[in-house]
């Protein structure tokens, strides 16, 4: 069986829809996830997004300037370079997938049986 065969069965895979009790246990966890874990994860996201658009201006020859991170979470990158054009278009729309490609990565990272070095890294990062 290739690859690709193999990824395509394990996501058309169906599975039993949980009862509403294991439901309700979810949706209380991940409730409390978002209310207890999302003050201290929101910097970390804005670094990453930050991080995207400063890695993609250096690819896309734009000098970096430098990056500011404000305490209300939001942040600015500032680049140099020509103002039009393909490499400020990336720079720009770059930063909108970086967290997910960094929360891909860990994922990834997880899924090769390193799941709790992963946990710690992030755990670390996030201090």
């Amino acid at each position: 069986m290739s690859f690709l065969e193999d990824l395509w069965r394990r996501a058309s895979a169906t599975t039993p829809v949980p009862d509403g009790s294991s439901l309700l246990v979810i949706a209380f966890a991940a409730l409390a996830c978002v209310i207890l874990a999302w003050p201290g994860v929101r910097m970390m996201v804005t670094v990453c997004h930050e991080a995207g658009h400063a890695v993609a201006a250096t690819l896309t020859g734009r000098s970096l300037q430098g990056i500011r991170l404000h305490s209300d979470t939001s942040g600015v990158t500032l680049t140099r370079g020509k103002p039009t054009g393909a490499g400020m278009v990336i720079t720009l729309f770059a930063g909108y997938p970086a967290a997910s490609l960094v929360g891909l990565l860990a994922a990834a990272v997880a899924g090769t049986g390193h799941a709790v070095a992963m946990l710690w890294l992030l755990v670390g990062l996030s201090r």
